[in-house]
């Protein structure tokens, strides 16, 4: 199966192979082969009773890579999900889905193209916490944007039964400029103090029905986007950035935490726990 996948995508690597190659020619090797490509497909899955794949739908198909289509085609009939129960019985159900597909340059020339991280589900307001309109967003460091520096955090925050941050943490940075290790190093810790700094300002409502009612926090993580001379990639189109290394969340269950930070859309924010609970691996050739 690996091998269709490949011979699926092998237009997609020639188009990545030319963005990249303007993107970086004059970067040094270290640095080039830490690129990752990625887009954001959302869509919807069913799932049956016991817990497999009935079919899945994707938003827009006709802007989407002829082999994206034909991965997620391979993919989702492996997926196995905790069975969805209603009064304690399991049921059909259709749920929302995001999916962040990687693609990575190797050593021949050619591209690993999987599935890396998803969510699913769309919990109601009510059973999650909430906020009034669009959260407030930091505003860019002023070093960054005249550096033309640009990337996005992550955020993980732990809400209380106030509504209010009580903590947080940047889960991953990913830097859409190539420079050294040092100066990326330093620029992710400067976008990432601007994201918590603006984050820990953050106030929710807290959910007023549901399961986690009671709890006695919730966890959620919302993506906050610094875009430096130009616009975010439109739906179907790769967006091409060096990956910051993983800091999970110390309160966040590690197998709640394992879908990966980079699947919840910009504008938008994920809670965790919510949802359809995947029990297989997302990359079936893995």
């Amino acid at each position: 199966m690996e091998k269709a996948m490949r011979k699926g995508v092998w237009a997609l690597g020639c188009v990545l192979a030319l963005c990249a190659g303007v993107a970086l020619a004059a970067e040094q090797r270290p640095v080039r082969e830490q690129v990752e490509n990625s887009m954001l497909v959302t869509g919807a899955i069913d799932i049956q009773p016991d817990g497999t794949v009935a079919g899945h739908a994707l938003d827009e198909p006709e802007k989407l890579p002829s082999g994206i289509v034909q991965l997620l085609a391979q993919a989702t009939p492996h997926w196995r999900f905790e069975p969805v129960r209603v009064e304690g019985k399991p049921v059909f159900a259709r749920t929302k889905m995001s999916v962040r597909i990687v693609a990575k340059r190797q050593g021949d020339g050619g591209y690993e193209v999987r599935v890396a991280s998803a969510r699913f589900g769309e919990p109601r307001s009510e059973d999650w916490p909430s906020h009034d309109g669009p959260l407030g967003r930091p505003r860019f460091p002023k070093e960054a944007a005249q550096a033309g520096v640009g990337g996005t955090v992550y955020v993980m925050l732990k809400i209380g039964r106030d509504g209010k941050v009580v903590d947080l943490v940047a889960e991953q940075i990913n830097l859409k400029t190539v420079v050294s290790e040092a100066e990326m190093e330093m620029w992710r810790h400067v976008l990432a103090r601007a994201a918590l700094q603006r984050a820990s300002q953050w106030t929710f409502v807290p959910p007023t029905q549901g399961a986690e009612v009671d709890a006695p926090f919730w966890s959620i993580r919302v993506p906050v986007d610094f875009v430096a001379g130009g616009s975010r990639p439109a739906y179907g189109r790769w967006e091409t950035y060096i990956p910051g290394s993983r800091t999970p969340a110390p309160w966040v269950d590690a197998e709640e935490a394992r879908m990966g930070a980079d699947a919840v859309a910009l504008d938008g924010f994920q809670p965790i726990g919510g949802g359809p609970r995947l029990l297989s691996s997302l990359d079936p050739g893995s």
